[in-house]
């Protein structure tokens, strides 16, 4: 028998982005992230630090683009730190947090062609209460912020050489 994935819901700027339960280490306020970064972090997308356990973990937050902000918009309560499966820890803010158990009324949706893209965390949609959202996980939304890392670092650098 397949084991039942529960899902947990992160909101932001109109966006639902959902991840497996499994993947949130742990929800944090807000006021313990430390928003200072220096601008080499800034620049890569990482907006603040956050503490859990005397270890230090990036913080990104990102637009409803899915794009890294360097602001953290005054609305955005929480930071999920999320986990990968090589134990990779970095945190996401959000306005709100809901836990989603597989239920009825959850529909899993394939993405369509327009949204088939090499550069995009969503693997397949969900519909849950009418609402459209947008599934990843932590592995896959790591390679998303290192792969849009690593082109505004070849950016700055090409700006550099010039």
């Amino acid at each position: 028998m397949p084991a039942i994935e529960f899902y947990v819901a992160l909101y932001f700027d109109d966006i639902v982005l959902v991840v497996p339960q499994s993947n949130v280490r742990v929800v944090e306020m807000i006021e313990s992230v430390e928003t200072y970064v220096e601008p080499e972090e800034s620049m890569i997308g990482i907006m603040g630090w956050v503490s859990y356990f005397e270890q230090q973990y990036p913080v990104f937050t990102l637009s409803d683009k899915l794009k890294p902000m360097d602001e953290l918009p005054e609305q955005r309560d929480f930071c999920a730190l999320l986990e990968t499966p090589e134990e990779a820890i970095y945190g996401l803010t959000c306005e709100r947090i809901e836990s989603l158990e597989k239920a009825p009324d959850l529909r899993e949706l394939a993405l369509p062609n327009c949204m088939i893209t090499t550069y995009t965390p969503v693997k397949h949609l969900l519909t849950h209460e009418n609402k459209v959202a947008s599934v990843t996980d932590a592995q896959a939304l790591m390679g998303y912020l290192t792969e849009w890392a690593e082109e505004h670092m070849a950016e700055a650098e090409a700006l550099i050489d010039e």
